[in-house]
């Protein structure tokens, strides 16, 4: 089992990796990729906000056994 603190590491960087694929997300946007290049780079970006929100689950589970 992770601690809260390695939690939150991991939290932190799955934040970082999120923006930066929000941003690819936007630029892809703007250069009008093909669909299903774009429509990849948004299923990875929900991806990574499923793991960051169940993280956070765990978070707050593990401070409540506390």
């Amino acid at each position: 089992m992770m601690t809260v603190e390695k939690l939150r590491n991991r939290l932190q960087s799955l934040t970082e990796q999120h923006k930066l694929e929000h941003q690819r997300c936007e630029a892809a946007e703007a250069e009008n990729v093909q669909e299903k290049y774009l429509t990849e780079m948004k299923k990875k970006k929900l991806a990574l906000k499923d793991e960051m929100l169940n993280i956070e689950k765990q978070i707050k589970d593990l401070e409540n056994e506390a």
